[in-house]
């Protein structure tokens, strides 16, 4: 298999940008509350920690957590439209059982790891970096005699800001992906570079622990992407065309994480 050199565009492309751009000045002003609120909590609140005895948060300002997860949403959709509209929807027929498998068909990724480390600057502002490697899925189109499976993944490295109410937490930030699609055996085939924005909602317990749980529930702002085209695809004589893909994707992970 191999791509072609022509890349079509849409004008679907500027209306992502406007998408992003919006997004990103919501950020911003959520950001710039979310400080001056932890500035005046610091102010009014400097000796407030844990209740009870507890060890103040002042004790472990660091923490670093390993998750796994898995995605919901993403290209497999807009892929399975791409392969209809190229003629790789044909059912294809099981050669012993004779069962006959519609097409396209899609599942979703497999588990996914993040890395997340974490420092509290107040009792209620902290900051995270955040690193995922996220398989969003794959999709199958059959045209006879030929099958063509597309996968595809996103890594994603994001800082956050984010607001820390007893064992909740809540943040978002800028996000930097990297879109990967695969149509061969193994490996990814082409890759690209997009600039997005991360949201954040977790919750973390016991909150006085130096090991503990941690939910979280990510939605992936990415955009869209152009997948292909890709000639001999499936290894025989049909062509899949560009297509634009849209790669926003919910990722819901759980993991150990540990102060110190």
């Amino acid at each position: 298999m191999t791509r072609t050199d022509s890349r079509p565009r849409f004008s679907s492309q500027s209306a992502s940008f406007s998408r992003t751009w919006v997004s990103g000045t919501y950020l911003i002003f959520a950001v710039v509350a979310t400080v001056m609120f932890a500035w005046v909590d610091e102010c009014l609140g400097q000796t407030v920690g844990y209740v009870g005895g507890r060890p103040d948060w002042r004790s472990r300002r660091w923490s670093v957590g390993a998750y796994l997860g898995g995605s919901r949403g993403g290209a497999n959709s807009d892929l399975e439209m791409a392969l209809i509209s190229s003629g790789w929807d044909e059912p294809r027929p099981d050669p012993v059982t004779g069962l006959v498998s519609e097409h396209p068909r899609s599942s979703h990724g497999g588990a996914s790891p993040m890395i997340a480390l974490r420092y509290r600057f107040t009792l209620l502002l902290a900051g995270e970096l955040l690193f995922s490697n996220v398989e969003t899925g794959r999709t199958t189109g059959y045209q006879f005699p030929t099958t063509l499976q597309l996968r595809h993944s996103v890594l994603s490295f994001a800082p956050l800001a984010s607001v820390q109410l007893a064992i909740l937490h809540l943040g978002a930030g800028p996000a930097l992906h990297v879109v990967r699609a695969g149509y061969g055996s193994e490996g990814y085939d082409e890759s690209h570079l997009k600039l997005g924005v991360l949201g954040d909602l977790g919750i973390a317990f016991p909150q006085d622990y130096v090991v503990f749980l941690d939910v979280r529930a990510q939605y992936r702002v990415v955009g869209k992407a152009e997948i292909g085209p890709i000639s001999g695809a499936g290894g025989g004589s049909g062509a899949f065309p560009a297509a634009q893909i849209d790669f926003n994707h919910l990722y819901l992970s759980a993991g150990l994480a540990v102060r110190f």
